[in-house]
Order: structure tokens, then sequence, then C-alpha cells
């Protein structure tokens, strides 16, 4: 087989330079393409044998046979119908051998059946259609225009509609039911004027033209004739022309106007013999042979007529053959030679029972090929369920995996959730047992040791110390509930306790009631807080994140600002956001306290200007809290960075509205 391809890819390398168009590659090269790019090749074959089919037809054959072949050794099932298909057209259309066109066109119809193209299914069908017609079997000729019109009917294809129309017609011409024929044809007609397809055009005029000549209007059909003519001549369609010619030249004859009929055959003829096309003179010698008869001509008109059976003889067309012999019955007739005429109508008869044995063979071999191509194809789509159906179950199969994967994989992701949870909740165990026992012990410590110095001293009736007792005691019990607040604020923020719970408030407010409640530690301390606000309308927040983050900011400035110092809290907003800035004169901080300002593992207490204690915690609840509120807080820098007594500035930032 390997050896075959190699010889016949030579052959028609060698052939195809000789014919003057040249093959790219070499078979070693096509052994080395890669898939793609060995589609690509055998399509251009394909597209090259249709476009030669008219101007050489040896040359159209052999590159077709040699793309058909490469599909099937490579098994590019998708082009080997589309070339079957090119092949059967043209040895049915421009080669008339019906005979090696039928199973082209039968390998075809199975290969676009398997597929599921339906309009090439159906294009096909009607060539095959064709090929019936053409051997002159009526009934399979039928059968398959009716299956490509069925399909181009549900396809809504108007011109494969057009050709299907046009096979029906032609069978009923057959049958001489010429009423229905014209009806076919003129719709034809109608669909190729509406989208201006001059060739289909000229093409279904000339069908017409025979159909009114059949039907026995000669003059509609000289009418139509000249028509057909004038438009295959505009579109430089010789061969066409050559058979409007033979058609004018039939209507003369039935006319009795046998001079005009000589002249048109014979013109038609000649455009035969300039395009070597045997086919289109058989029609033209049968009919010069009748003129010869009218004319008394006996020798000229059996020339004719043997050139006629000796072209249908050549391309073996069975019913041509007939015909001729039918021809050769009315010749001899007309010349009253009614010995010769008998002979004739035996061979007539003789032939016409041979044929019709074929058609009837051919009848049963289409029905038998139907039903292997049935089978065949039942097998192919058996097979295709069973592989569909294990396709299904792998596919099931695949998405159990996928569905357990995403179960384990979620089980995990919780797991580590749960144990990144729990370690948070131990950090915030731990973080508040550390304040627990230190931060917290020392206020109450103090709280304990002055009372009971202070009731020692009541006891004693001392009550020289006594107030100074009282205002350290009560210092001291302020500053734990400071620091216990922040202590609970705090663990709420690590548990997902707090929520945020906006609704429209007044700047203006929150800022009267925070100066209200720092009013009286500011003038134990000799510090100015000044509040400034130009956010007149309400915005969208929540009161109780905003008082709690604005309290500490506060305390912290206090804590950290000396006597006679300024705190300046200032509310502003831009069309977006609210920004609440607290700046105060104090103490500053260093460059290494600003980098684990907000960071809970890193945060620690600084003891306050008045040594007030601390949790370490209040920036920590104020970042928290900024978040729960969509919002940001930030520390303010100068070019130089933070440096002690220098003071510092935060500021927080939220949405609002």
């Amino acid at each position: 087989m390997q050896l075959l391809n190699r010889s016949s890819f030579c052959l028609l390398f060698v052939f195809s330079t000789l014919m003057g168009f040249t093959l790219n590659h070499t078979r070693s090269e096509i052994e080395r393409f890669s898939t793609k790019d060995l589609e690509t090749y055998i399509k251009q074959l394909g597209d090259k044998c249709w476009s030669l089919r008219e101007k050489n037809q040896d040359s159209s054959l052999l590159i077709g046979k040699e793309a058909l072949a490469l599909a099937v050794e490579f098994e590019f099932k998708q082009e080997i119908p589309r070339l079957c298909n090119f092949l059967g057209v043209v040895y049915l259309h421009y080669l008339h051998d019906y005979k090696s066109a039928i199973p082209y066109f039968h390998q075809a119809i199975e290969g676009f059946l398997s597929t599921k193209d339906s309009t090439q299914l159906a294009y096909t069908y009607n060539n095959l259609g064709d090929a019936f017609m053409f051997s002159g079997n009526v009934e399979l000729a039928l059968n398959y225009a009716e299956n490509s019109l069925g399909i181009f009917t549900n396809l809504n294809d108007t011109i494969g509609l057009a050709y299907g129309y046009i096979n029906l017609a032609l069978v009923y011409r057959a049958e001489k039911n010429y009423e229905l024929a014209l009806e076919y044809f003129n719709k034809v007609r109608e669909m190729r004027e509406k989208v201006d397809d001059k060739t289909g055009l000229a093409s279904v005029m000339l069908e017409l033209a025979i159909t009114h000549q059949h039907k026995g209007d000669l003059d509609k059909a000289g009418e139509v004739f000249d028509e057909a003519y004038q438009l295959h001549l505009d579109i430089n369609n010789v061969r066409y022309a050559a058979y409007c010619l033979n058609g004018m030249a039939d209507n003369y004859y039935l006319q009795k106007e046998y001079d005009k009929a000589y002249e048109h055959f014979m013109h038609s003829i000649r455009l035969n013999q300039q395009r070597n096309y045997l086919y289109g003179q058989i029609d033209s010698y049968i009919g010069l042979a009748l003129v010869y008869a009218e004319q008394n001509k006996k020798k000229e008109g059996e020339t004719a007529l043997r050139q006629a059976l000796d072209i249908s003889i050549r391309l073996g067309i069975p019913f041509k053959i007939l015909e001729t012999y039918e021809t050769y019955a009315k010749f001899y007739r007309r010349l009253n030679d009614y010995k010769k005429a008998t002979e004739s109508l035996g061979q007539f008869l003789s032939l016409y029972d041979s044929i019709l044995s074929i058609q009837q063979l051919e009848t049963f071999h289409e029905i038998q090929n139907n039903f292997l191509v049935s089978k065949r194809l039942g097998i192919a789509r058996q097979e295709l369920e069973t592989r569909r159906i294990e396709e299904k179950y792998l596919l099931i199969i695949i998405a159990l995996t996928v569905i357990l994967a995403v179960v384990f994989f979620w089980r995990f992701v919780t797991h580590r959730k749960m144990n990144l949870q729990l370690q948070r909740t131990n950090q915030v165990k731990d973080k508040l047992f550390s304040v627990i026992s230190h931060d917290l012990k020392t206020p109450f410590n103090s709280l304990v040791g002055f009372s009971e110095i202070l009731k020692e001293e009541l006891e004693e009736k001392d009550y020289e110390n006594a107030e100074r007792y009282a205002g350290i005691i009560n210092h001291s019990a302020e500053e734990s509930l400071k620091m216990l607040n922040n202590l609970l604020n705090w663990s709420r923020t690590q548990t997902g306790r707090i929520e945020y719970q906006p609704e429209n408030i007044s700047i203006a407010e929150l800022f009267e009631e925070l100066d209200g409640f720092f009013k009286s530690e500011a003038l134990k301390y000799e510090i100015k807080i000044a509040f400034s606000n130009s956010v007149t309308e309400k915005v969208y927040g929540d009161i109780n994140i905003l008082r709690i983050i604005l309290s500490n900011l506060i305390s912290n400035a206090l804590k950290y600002t000396k006597e006679g110092g300024l705190i300046k809290v200032n509310a502003r907003r831009n069309p977006a956001l609210v920004f609440i800035r607290v700046e105060d004169n104090g103490t500053g901080m260093p460059e290494e306290t600003l980098t684990s300002l907000f960071d809970s593992s890193k945060s620690r207490s600084t003891a306050g200007l008045r040594n007030e204690k601390g949790t370490g915690l209040g920036l920590i609840i104020c970042a928290e809290m900024i978040k729960v509120h969509k919002g940001r807080i930030r520390v303010e820098s100068d070019p130089d960075g933070y440096r002690e007594g220098k003071g510092s500035v935060f500021e927080i930032s939220f949405p609002a509205g």
C-alpha cells in the first residue's frame, strides 16, 4: 500500500507538471506534515480537483483521487465524502460516466450520514438522482430527488431547493407530466431571478424551453430558447449555448423548417467539437439524420447516425444508444426502407429489454446498498452510543471524585480556620490573663492599700490626710475602670461580637458629648481640648463605635500631654469620606513605637506623664473597630519622622453614606 501510494504520487507529480500546474510538496514532505498542515493540503488538492473539472477532467480526476487516497490513509473523515462527491460530479457531468460516478456518490452519502452533514448529504442525493436520470432509471431518479428536496425543505436552503426542484421537474418531464414539470421549473426561475443567479437562470431557461417543446408549444419553446441562448452567450457558457442551438434546431425541425434546423444543428456540432464535448454532439447528429431523411439524403443521414452511435458506445450511455437505434428505425421509415427500419426496431427492442434488466438490477443494487449503509451506520451509532454511555459514567465518576475532593478540602479549610480561631482565642485568653495579672493588679493594689490607710486614719480620727487618700483611691478606681472597659472592648473585637449598626448621626452632637465627658479631666490637668467641626449635615455611621474610638484617642492624648498643653479634635469631609483628626502637642513617639502601634502581639503599656497605667490595647481597639466601621486609621508624620516632644496626630476616615 505504501509503495502504491508513493508510485501514484510520483505519477501525479509528473502528470500535473505536464498539464501546467504544480504540486507544492513531495511524498516524503507530506509524511512529515503536522495533522493540521496535512488536512490543509488535502483540502487544497480537493479545491484544485473542483476548479479543473471543466478545463481538464483527466487532471481533475487524478488530483481528486490522490487527495481521497491521502484522506483515507490518514483518516480525515470530514474530507472523504466531500472528495467522493467531487469525483462523482466530474465522472457524471463532465465525462458522462454515470457507472463510475454512482459508487463515489454512495461513498459520499455514507460519509455525510456519518458526519451528520445534512446540507452536503442533500446535494449528494441530488447528484445521485442526476446519475440515475442520466441512465434512464426514472424511478430511482425520482426517489433521490424527493430525498434531496425533503432535506433542503427542512433546512430552508433556497439554493439547494432550486436544485431539488430541477431534478423533480426533470423526472416529471420524463414521465410526460409537462404541467408539473413547468410548475417546478418556473419556481426555480423565480428563485434564481430573486438572487440574481445568472448562470442558474440561464440553465433553467433552457430546461423550460425543452419542456415547452416536448409539450408541443413550439412558438413558446422558440421564444424561450432564444432567451436562454442569449443568457448563455452573456456568461460565456459555450457548452450550454450549443445545447440551446440544438433545442432551437429541434424546434425548427418540428416546424418543418429543415434548412434552419440543419443550420442550427451544424452550428451546435461545431461549438461542441471546438470544446471536444462528445456528449453534446450525440443529439445534434441524431437531429441532423432526421433532417437528412426529410431531404432524402440517405448516405449523409446514415453517416450522422453512425457518428451518434459511435459516441454513445464510446461513452457507454445505454439510453443514448437506445435513442440512436430508435432514430435509425424512424430514419429508414421516412425513406420507405421498411426492411432496415424493422431491423433497427428489433435492435431497439432487444436493447430496450437489456436496459430494462439493467435498470431493475440497478434498483436492486440500490436497495441492497442502502440496506448495507443503514446496517453500517446502525453499528456505528451503536458503538457511539456505547462510547457515550461509557463517557457518561466516566463523567459521573469524575464528578463524584471532584465532589469528594471539594468536601475534603472544605473540611481541611474548616479545620484550619477552627485551629486558627482556637489559636486566636488562646492568644486573647493569654492576653487577658496577662493584663489582669499585671496591669489591673497594680491599681487594685493601690485601691486596697490606700483604702486600708484611709480606714485606719478615720478610726484614729486623723482627718488631715483623708481627703488626699480619698482622691488617690478615686483616681485609681477611674483608671481601673478605663482599663477594664478597654479590655472588654478589645475582647469583643477579637471574638467578633461587635456589630456594625449604622444610622444617620450628627458629628456635632458626638463632639458635644465627648467635650462634656472629658471636661473635668482636662480641667484637672490644665489641658485645653478644642473641638472644631465643618461637617454640618448628618452622616451614616455607628455612633457607639465612633465614641469608643475617639474616647481612646482623646484619652491617650490627655495621658501624654503636659499641663498647659492643647488637644485639637477636628472633623471634615469630602464627597465620599468623613475625616476626624485628634492632634496633641505632647511627648510624641519614637520611631520603633510607630512600627508596632496597631499590632496586638507587640503592644505594650507605657505609663502616662502622670504615671497613668494602661493595657496597651487602646490603639489596637481603635484599629480593629475602624475596620468594623469600614474605615481606616493612620498616624501622620512630618518629613523628619516622629520625634519625642513633637506630639502625635491620629486620623480616622470612614464612608460618609
